[in-house]
């Protein structure tokens, strides 16, 4: 259930943010696969305004080439997907309780999912290295290794929704242990989590790149 809701998750951010397109400048050939793997994770995971510009930038030519229109991230749409977040998300917590308990556990739901989202935007993560291999068609690929400090909590969200909703308890139980929830997401404690994130370029679109973005990076929300 918990791998359902977190795909629950993923898909609505998705939903709400997904802005695929055009960008710009010539020194994008300059970026070396760990300076690119950065700046997708810090576009994808954080939402880091700077780091979407800059990849924006980088994307433009590989995008243009392959006639794709518009920037790769907004960092408009991804505030608004972070401001509609909660709210869409606690619809479905609540769907796990009675529904004369969703009055009152709908403004600690949404006090709880706007800190898990706090949490995921706030993780410091960093590209480490990279190794690089020539396919025999011409197409080069890195995968990079890189690394995350993601908030550490006992218990995930989901689990823990999941869990009080079973216990069938009152409404003031429900929200005191709602709230136990949200304050390990506040919590500045954290794990490292370590993964790998691959690109790939060819000499028709020399542009270090990775046409499925998302796919390694939302594993995040697992971590959580």
């Amino acid at each position: 259930m918990k791998t359902t809701l977190n795909r629950v998750v993923t898909a609505t951010l998705v939903a709400l943010a997904s802005t695929v397109a055009v960008a710009g400048p010539a020194f994008a050939a300059e970026l070396t696969p760990v300076n690119v793997a950065d700046l997708y994770i810090k576009t994808i995971i954080n939402h880091e305004e700077s780091s979407i510009k800059l990849l924006n930038e980088h994307l433009r030519p590989s995008r243009k080439a392959s006639g794709q229109s518009g920037d790769f991230a907004s960092y408009a749409d991804l505030l608004k997907a972070d401001k509609e977040y909660p709210e869409g998300t606690t619809k479905d917590i609540l769907a796990l309780f009675p529904a004369a308990l969703q009055p009152k556990l709908k403004p600690a739901s949404m006090e709880l999912m706007a800190s898990v989202l706090a949490a995921k935007n706030r993780a410091n993560c960093k590209a480490l290295s990279s190794k690089q291999t020539k396919e025999s068609n011409g197409m080069e690929l890195s995968v990079v290794a890189f690394e995350c400090q993601v908030v550490k909590v006992a218990e995930s969200w989901a689990d823990g929704v999941q869990r009080i909703a079973k216990s069938k308890v009152g409404a003031d139980q429900g929200v005191a242990e709602i709230q136990k929830l949200k304050k390990a997401y506040d919590s500045s404690v954290t794990h490292t989590w370590r993964s790998e994130y691959s690109l790939a370029r060819d000499k028709k679109n020399p542009v270090w790149r990775n046409d499925f973005p998302r796919e390694g990076l939302d594993e995040i929300w697992d971590q959580m």
